[in-house]
């Protein structure tokens, strides 16, 4: 897919990686420079590098290949396992495991516990002789522990799919505290998106936010 624009008058001349990461703020700044660095983007029809600054009336365009296939594999890595039947499975994550093979964590991931887990259960195989596959319906950062849902036939995945999306599953969450509380409810209404400065954190600073309670 290619994108072209032209900066313009109004814009301040910076960096094209810093330019780039507000105007493009779908990818990351290392996907960005991996792009110029192969000449996928392009200042004026010509390679450029990070560290070039655009002026107002430059030409940038961006050619974003198509993405290849994602191969999953199977690794075998412990998981504590709540609950499971045939439909759903239930997990205790840890802090510090990615839930979803991502760039820079294609393995050690819940996903690729899962898969495995999966070969080698005793109700790997569905009723019409399909193989089980993960059907994650949420998620939880890498630095979160949590309880997590997985889905192991589409039926379920849609059912569980709809009950996350009406928000009729009750989550509890347990915190440690730090002296006593003035009061003992409370409700914190702050839209919130991804920060401006730091991408990889979500806060009320950012250019997009959604409402939150």
């Amino acid at each position: 897919m290619i994108t072209e624009f032209v900066i313009t008058a109004g814009e301040v001349p910076k960096r094209l990686d810093m330019f780039l990461a507000f105007r493009a703020p779908s990818m990351t700044r290392s996907a960005l420079k991996r792009l110029i660095k192969h000449g996928r983007i392009q200042v004026n029809a010509e390679m450029v590098k990070p560290s070039q600054r655009v002026q107002p009336g430059d030409r940038v365009t961006i050619d974003v290949p198509p993405p290849g296939p994602l191969v999953l594999n199977e690794e075998v890595i412990q998981l504590d396992i709540l609950d499971e039947d045939e439909d759903v499975l239930v997990l205790n994550k840890p802090s510090g495991i990615v839930v979803h093979p991502a760039s820079g964590h294609w393995s050690g991931t819940v996903v690729n516990a899962l898969l495995s887990h999966f070969q080698r259960s005793s109700i790997a195989v569905a009723a019409d002789g399909t193989r089980r596959e993960p059907g994650l319906v949420h998620r939880l950062d890498m630095a979160t522990s949590g309880v997590m849902v997985v889905a192991k036939n589409k039926r379920a995945h849609r059912a569980l799919a709809l009950q996350f999306e009406h928000h009729s599953v009750t989550r509890t969450y347990e915190a440690l505290v730090l002296g006593v509380p003035d009061n003992e409810r409370g409700l914190i209404e702050l839209a919130i998106g991804r920060d401006m400065k730091n991408r990889k954190i979500i806060s009320a600073t950012s250019k997009t936010p959604k409402e939150a309670v």
